[in-house]
């Protein structure tokens, strides 16, 4: 099953040696962790849409034991906040909480 969401991403982990699994607080969907193949690699068609504190649509495939992203389209980088640290440490540390606090797929 393929599905298109919209959402934020809370947390960008490296796995193996050029994928990422990212967890996303999505609007339909809740918060759902995903695995991005290839994402590491020079000529990778995400470039910085899987940073955290990037909104973005998704475009993702359900999986047997995890979601695979097939497609982004960022719509906002909030990441450029980190040029002002303080206000960066903040949105990390509210992205932090809002991972803690949610259950996976628990719908808002």
């Amino acid at each position: 099953m393929l599905y298109k969401t919209e959402g934020i991403v809370l947390k960008s982990m490296e796995y193996e040696e050029a994928d990422k699994i990212v967890t996303i607080y999505t609007k339909d969907y809740g918060k759902i962790t995903a695995i991005a193949k290839g994402v590491r690699k020079t000529k990778s068609k995400f470039g910085s849409s899987l940073e955290i504190l990037t909104h973005s649509n998704f475009l993702i495939y359900k999986g047997r034991n995890i979601d695979i992203v097939s497609q982004t389209e960022i719509l906002e980088s909030f990441f450029s906040t980190s040029k002002e640290v303080i206000k960066f440490a903040f949105a990390v540390n509210c992205v932090e909480v809002v991972n803690r606090l949610t259950e996976e797929r628990e719908i808002n």
